[in-house]
């Protein structure tokens, strides 16, 4: 497994720690700025004017999962619709508290990138931060993540609908996941 910060810079010093301050300053003025002049993440607007969206990993337009214990997952195809050879990203959001059975150990028959974009989690010996991504080769087992008092959410991208699904180490948790998010993968 490999970590890395999407800005390249994988320390902590202060000019790091100061860029990614200054960063996100900017994106939160932006945003500021664009709420101040009408939401640019109006889905339906947008769709009837023929033009893109906003959106961002909290939306509550997204599809998200019913609600887990302490987890829930939105699953975004990106590619055409229905396509199952396309990539597809999962916005993962976990809370404190106890595990949810979704945190179990697991793998998948691809490759996967878990790139953390709020909070953070320790998960298989390295601690992730915001920026920061594991990339985990397919069919190695891993999860049973611990995240931060303010929870995680992360993105878990795979190359495909298909390597997206997980295979469980335990019976129970496999049966949860197909319970509350097994079909999305079927679409």
């Amino acid at each position: 497994m490999h970590n890395f910060t999407a800005d390249g810079i994988t320390d902590g010093t202060e000019a790091c720690m100061e860029k990614r301050r200054l960063t996100r300053g900017t994106t939160a003025n932006m945003m500021t700025n664009n709420r101040e002049r009408g939401s640019v993440n109006d889905i339906v607007k947008a769709k009837k004017e023929g033009r893109g969206f906003y959106s961002n990993v909290r939306d509550p337009n997204l599809n998200w999962s019913k609600r887990g214990l302490n987890a829930r997952t939105c699953t975004i195809s990106l590619g055409p619709d229905g396509d199952q050879d396309a990539p597809v990203a999962a916005v993962v959001w976990l809370n404190s508290g106890p595990g949810d059975p979704l945190r179990g150990r697991h793998s998948h028959a691809c490759d996967a990138i878990n790139l953390v974009v709020e909070g953070g989690m320790y998960m298989d010996g390295i601690w992730l931060r915001p920026g920061q991504a594991k990339i985990v080769p397919a069919d190695t087992n891993y999860g049973d993540a611990t995240v931060t008092g303010e929870g995680c959410i992360f993105l878990e991208i795979f190359g495909d609908h298909h390597g997206a699904r997980p295979v469980y180490d335990e019976p129970d948790e496999m049966a949860y996941w197909n319970e509350v998010h097994g079909n999305v993968l079927d679409r």
